[in-house]
């Protein structure tokens, strides 16, 4: 078993339990072995975004949207975790964003949907 196989299997595991606390320094340390991977870039955008910290969690996730290119997926997280930090306009642009990239493709319809439920409730 690889570093990294070792690694991702105790993440999984104190993720699946919650525990977030434990699984930070275990996937800062993925990050650091496997840099050019966007999968542990977010899986530590998740873990600092789970651990209240939209703000770190907010660079991490801007790293996936540079790294995977059109993914709805971190414009999405990036809206919410903008919105977490009372940046309006900017999350709405994600959110946006999100919409109109998921849209292309019909297995994102969870993500459109989500985005534009939380898109919504913005503009309230």
């Amino acid at each position: 078993m690889t570093e990294t196989t070792a690694l991702q299997h105790a993440i999984d595991e104190w993720a699946e339990q919650g525990d977030w606390v434990r699984v930070l320094p275990l996937v800062t340390q993925l990050v650091r072995i496997a840099p050019e991977d966007p999968a542990s870039h977010w899986q530590l955008a998740n873990c600092l975004h789970r651990l209240g910290r939209p703000t770190h969690a907010l660079g991490v996730y801007a790293c996936c949207v540079a790294m995977a290119g059109r993914s709805p997926a971190p414009l999405l997280r990036m809206g919410e975790c903008l919105r977490d930090i009372g940046q309006t306009r900017e999350a709405l642009q994600c959110l946006d964003a999100c919409v109109e990239i998921a849209r292309t493709d019909p297995d994102h319809r969870a993500l459109q949907l989500l985005a534009e439920q939380l898109a919504h409730a913005l503009r309230r």
